[in-house]
């Protein structure tokens, strides 16, 4: 069970409320990360530090550090998708292997309990993918199966009710 990248198939249909945005927020959080490194760079040229000292080797890996964390979320970190404004997370949800069926049947009538026992902590050959706005106003998941190389649908996109949201969100805690 774990926060991934929301898959493409769950976003396709008749919404045309989904949008992906900037956030403002992550992308000064990266230039302040990047600033912090170019510091300590300054610092390490501003006091001379010899190049066999321990605080220049210190500030100089953390320089560094700072500069690739903050330039990796500059470039990969910055854009989330949302629905009418509420942020959208993607989730997994692993089942033991060859209870695909039994997971769509669970879903489909809503039997929690169920779809509890089938749930395991370890990654498997299938696995439920959940989107799922924060207001749990849009909620998509599909049941999926490792073939060899990739995961296959097993079914349709099912729609979720915020009730429904709410209990495989609590599935995947």
């Amino acid at each position: 069970m774990a926060k991934t990248k929301i898959s493409p198939t769950l976003l396709c249909g008749e919404e045309n409320n989904i949008s992906k945005k900037i956030c403002i927020k992550k992308i000064v959080l990266a230039l302040a990360l990047l600033l912090a490194g170019g510091a300590l760079f300054l610092i390490i040229n501003l006091f001379g530090f010899r190049s066999d000292s321990a605080w220049f080797f210190a500030c100089g890996c953390i320089g560094m550090l700072l500069i690739i964390w903050g330039g990796a979320k500059l470039c990969c970190d910055t854009k989330h998708m949302s629905y009418r404004g509420s942020v959208l997370s993607g989730h997994i949800i692993y089942l033991t292997n060859g209870t695909t069926h039994d997971a769509i049947r669970a879903i489909e009538q809503h039997d929690w309990a169920a779809l509890a026992k089938l749930v395991t902590p370890a990654e498997s050959g299938a696995k439920i993918e959940l989107v799922v706005s924060a207001d749990r106003q849009f909620a998509r998941c599909q049941v999926l199966t490792y073939v060899p190389y990739q995961f296959e649908p097993v079914s349709d996109v099912l729609f979720l009710t915020p009730a429904d949201a709410e209990a495989l969100l609590n599935l995947v805690k």
